[in-house]
């Protein structure tokens, strides 16, 4: 894409130099911001310059911003969204190996979303498969919608659906083939699958899925799974591993997820053999890191001070190292940060991959031993979007709410060195509510620029 200055943005590029998201099977990873980023930056006429490096965004639903007609906007607002009520759902929104952004509208429609050589927005395939999912589901959990849609590394797709413990309204997973057909699907909550009903049917999935060439794995509210897709068509379980959940009268202040994981599983691994979550101990949360083929438990961390640790982020990983960060006593969707109890530490592992034995590290023995080392913890940093990590410049990047007695808050995206763990530089974005981050994390372009999405719009820090 470029702008009438000649200027290039895109997304993708050399995924072995800048990590942009997690890459999953024909797919790329991301969320609202990804897409609304894309677009957005196309619009780089409508800047207004509040910093010397850092370029903000007009409002995608600001009036004004509409009124200069572009073309872009319009198509976006018309061609996706459709209408006011935003019948449409990017929260775990995927771009594929096309290109194509997979987003899901009305529930369970599935379209695949791509601009023209014109640099208009055209859904090139369309699939509302909540016939097939009939034959699968209860009414209440097909009703219930689509919340995440994973292409896989070879033919098909993964498709997700969150449920509401609370009402009793079913998660589940589906597996659809490329011509948009429901070959499989199974509920969490229902008594549909006889074959591994027993283990799920009180579970909820509360957060996203991650994918391998084997197969695909999700955190319930209860337990790490992994799933197959056998010779049959069938949905195979391949293991269940429980991990530690909250107690009903010790929930965490400002956690999304109250009882379980609030983490969606991250895999990584020298040897692509590892996958992780934070599990929902009373006290203190822990980092949990399993085998991949068994689902074996291999470490237990526990995380930050006792009675001050929460998580609902992701772990960000790379070969054997892990980062976690804190979200004891966030303010979960008012946005406002202050409060928010820091943290942020990161682990390196030193599994015996012979053995794969069972560590339970406790920090009191000290920062390592031959299994494990914390390498360091930051104290200051805290935030609740998910951190970024970028392996060309070696360094974290997350957006922080200054400490201010300010009436209106101030933000900054903060630059941390993942070697030290210490804070590099920071970047002022702006202050007020239209710079708050609703909890969405940075995006890295190629070039090194970055995009932190923010209530109003865009900010665009050039490198």
């Amino acid at each position: 894409m470029q702008d009438e200055h000649g200027n290039t943005y895109g997304f993708g590029g050399n995924l072995s130099e800048i990590i942009v998201g997690e890459v999953v099977g024909r797919g790329l990873v991301g969320d609202i911001a990804n897409i609304v980023g894309q677009i957005v930056a196309e619009g780089i006429s409508l800047a207004d310059i509040v910093d010397a490096n850092v370029i903000f965004k007009l409002a995608l639903f600001d009036e004004e911003f509409k009124k200069h007609d572009e073309h872009f906007i319009v198509e976006f607002l018309s061609s996706v969204m459709g209408t006011d009520d935003l019948p449409i759902n990017l929260g775990y929104f995927v771009m594929d190996h096309e290109g194509r952004v997979i987003i899901v509208k009305d529930g369970t429609r599935i379209e695949f979303v791509k601009k023209d050589p014109e640099n208009h927005l055209v859904v090139e395939r369309s699939w509302n498969i909540r016939e097939g999912l009939s034959p699968f589901l209860s009414e209440a959990a097909a009703n219930h919608g689509i919340a995440q849609v994973i292409p896989t590394f070879d033919t098909g797709y993964w498709v997700m659906g969150l449920g509401k413990d609370s009402e009793q309204i079913p998660s589940f997973l589906a597996f659809v083939d490329d011509t948009g057909s429901v070959v499989d699907a199974i509920a969490f909550l229902d008594k549909i699958n006889p074959a591994i009903e027993s283990e799920i049917r009180h579970e909820v999935i509360q957060n996203g899925m991650a994918i391998d060439q084997d197969g695909v794995y999700i955190a319930t509210d209860w337990a790490l799974y992994k799933f197959t897709l056998d010779r049959s068509g069938r949905i195979r379980q391949n293991w269940r591993t429980a991990y530690e959940r909250s107690s009903k009268d010790r929930e965490k202040p400002g956690v999304l997820s109250k009882f379980g994981s609030g983490s969606t599983p991250t895999l990584f691994g020298k040897k692509d053999d590892l996958i992780a979550i934070t599990d929902n101990a009373d006290g203190r949360v822990n980092l949990m890191v399993y085998t991949r083929e068994e689902g074996r438990p291999l470490y237990k961390i526990p995380l930050f001070h006792p009675n001050l640790s929460a998580n609902e982020n992701t772990v960000v990983a790379y070969e054997d190292s892990v980062v976690v960060q804190n979200w004891h006593n966030a303010p979960a969707m008012d946005e406002n940060m202050e409060g928010l109890t820091p943290g942020l530490a990161r682990y390196d592992l030193f599994p015996d991959r012979q053995s794969y034995p069972y560590i339970e590290w406790d920090p009191r023995s000290g920062p390592e031993n031959e299994y494990v080392k914390e390498c360091w913890f930051n104290e200051d940093f805290a935030s609740t979007a998910t951190i970024r990590l970028s392996t060309a410049t070696g360094l974290l990047y997350g957006t922080v709410q200054l400490p201010s007695d300010r009436v209106r808050a101030e933000y900054a995206m903060t630059y941390i060195d993942f070697e030290t763990g210490r804070k590099v530089k920071e970047v002022f974005l702006g202050r007020g509510m239209n710079y708050r981050i609703a909890m969405a994390p940075a995006y890295i372009l190629p070039d090194g620029t970055l995009i932190q999405p923010v209530r109003a719009g865009m900010c665009v820090i050039k490198p």
